[in-house]
């Protein structure tokens, strides 16, 4: 078994905190680690190294005082970049649409569309 003395020092912040978190009432230091104790505190380990990765590259915004910006201001900027032209949309055909001319039996008119070269729908064409 290991112990915490024995951890590598990239592993020992994590390891203390996951040690007094989960073993609170007795010495973390000489207690005895088992498989899930350093499966946990190696995930630990391995998240911390990816979050401050994830940090380091986010963007940082900072305040600056009017009279900063003032200068910011006459100082030459890039071009920025050129812009290309929109494509025109092709117009789509006016279409019509037909619907069914019969009367349903509650005396309203049927606000299905038509079948192809009748004037009904397929609910109210002749059945063959």
């Amino acid at each position: 078994m290991t112990t915490y003395s024995d951890l590598p020092d990239e592993m020992k912040p994590a390891a203390s905190r996951y040690l007094k978190r989960m073993y609170s009432n007795c010495d973390f230091m000489t207690r005895e680690m088992n498989a899930h104790d350093l499966k946990m505190i190696h995930t630990m380990t391995k998240m911390n190294k990816i979050y401050s990765d994830i940090k380091d590259r986010k963007s940082k915004s900072i305040t600056i005082s009017k009279y900063e910006a003032q200068s910011i201001d006459t100082m030459t900027l890039p071009p920025p970049p050129p812009v290309a032209p929109k494509v025109q949309q092709k117009e789509k055909p006016n279409v019509k649409i037909h619907y069914c001319q019969a009367i349903k039996m509650d005396g309203n008119v049927c606000n299905s569309k038509v079948k192809a070269c009748s004037e009904f729908c397929g609910r109210h064409s002749k059945r063959k």
